[in-house]
């Protein structure tokens, strides 16, 4: 399946920026993650969850959907938070640097 370049363009604008450039600096509860890009390849296609400490989460889908700024809504923001969360209780068992390079779909 043929990823949609509006995907990759969504997808890598989130990977080019810094917390600074979103207005966003450490917190008490967040001092090292300002963001979570969560990405899965699925059967039917790429998949990709962006949480921002701002409240901003966004689903990208492989064949071009999205769904942008559902971090206003309860049942979004809460997990989107929670998820932030978890990586900053884990940050510093993560490797410096990361690999942006999407799934290939069907992969998990």
């Amino acid at each position: 399946m043929e990823v949609a370049s509006v995907y990759l363009e969504l997808r890598d604008a989130i990977t080019r920026v810094s917390p600074g450039e979103h207005g966003l600096a450490p917190t008490a509860e967040l001092p090292h993650v300002w963001g979570v890009l969560v990405d899965v390849g699925l059967p039917p296609g790429l998949v990709t969850v962006v949480a921002i400490a701002d409240g901003t989460t966004s689903l990208y889908l492989g064949n071009g959907g999205a769904t942008v700024g559902v971090g206003v809504l309860p049942q979004v923001a809460g997990p989107a938070r929670a998820l932030m969360t978890a990586v900053e209780s884990v940050a510093d068992q993560l490797p410096d640097g990361w690999n942006i390079t999407p799934p290939r779909a069907g992969c998990r």
